[in-house]
Order: structure tokens, then C-alpha cells, then sequence
């Protein structure tokens, strides 16, 4: 038995009219991970706010990064500079030990940043790790306050 396994996301992108009237346009036109579909649904919920989602209850999958670089290339073309970020859950059709997975990207001023939360865990892991190697055992010193 094969296993798959899909992005979901949903959220605002919030800009002028204007500019949500490319976005549209660019999200209809983006390849989706299947190359035929958009990278995902869309709605404009008012004037200066679209809505993207991928449908959890079907087996769709979306395309964040896609969805990033068109926010991004937006930005770029009408000169916006507010932040917009995007998390989504990539989910597998059965269990999986450590299966579930996720991510972010991060979009400023046309330039867009992935962020893995796997490699987040790693560096906590080892930023405590370097930290535990200064703190006082038990029975030693207390040199903090020196």
C-alpha cells in the first residue's frame, strides 16, 4: 500500500483592490502539485481581502510555496510592504511515526522565507544542549552571579 501525503492550509491575504485583482488572476493561473489544478481555492470575502484555502475533507493538496511566491511577486509589483506569512500541515493518508510534518514561509517586501519546524527542534535541541553545559550541578558552585 503506497502512501501520500498533503499540504492544508487556509487563510487572508489582505491588499488594495488592485492588487488582489492580480493576485487572483495569478492564483487561478499557478500550478498546483498536480500541475492541472490551482495551487489552491480562493474567495474574495470583501474588497480588500481574499481568502485561500485547500479543502480538508477531500484529497486535495496544495501548494504553499506557490501560493508565497505569488504573494511575493505582489508585493514586489504594488510596492507592499507589510509582512504576510502562511502555515500549513502536511498530512498522510494513514499513520506514520513522526509523519506529521509542517511549515511556514514568511513574505516582506517580495521576498519570500520557508521555515521548517523540523529544523527549529533541532536547533532548540541543541541551544539547550549548549546551555546545560553551563548551568551549576548539584553540589557545584553557583558561579551565575559572579
Amino acid at each position: 500500500m503506497s502512501s501520500f501525503s498533503m499540504s492544508k492550509f487556509c487563510t487572508e491575504i489582505k491588499a488594495s483592490a488592485e492588487a488582489l485583482d492580480w493576485l487572483e488572476k495569478e492564483i487561478a493561473n499557478s500550478p498546483g502539485p498536480d500541475f492541472h489544478d490551482p495551487c489552491c481555492h480562493f474567495s474574495r470575502e470583501d474588497v480588500g481581502t481574499i481568502k485561500v484555502w485547500v479543502d480538508p475533507s477531500y484529497e486535495e493538496d496544495g501548494d504553499p510555496f506557490e501560493l508565497a511566491r505569488a504573494v511575493a511577486e505582489m508585493q514586489r509589483q504594488f510596492n507592499i510592504t507589510e509582512t504576510w506569512y502562511i502555515t500549513w500541515a502536511v498530512v498522510k493518508d494513514r499513520p506514520i511515526v513522526d509523519g506529521f510534518k509542517g511549515g511556514a514561509a514568511v513574505c516582506y517586501m517580495g521576498r519570500v522565507t520557508g521555515i521548517d519546524p523540523q529544523v527549529l527542534v533541532i536547533e532548540t535541541i541543541e541551544k539547550l544542549k549548549s546551555e546545560e553545559l553551563h548551568l551549576p550541578r548539584d553540589g557545584d558552585p553557583d558561579t551565575s552571579q559572579l
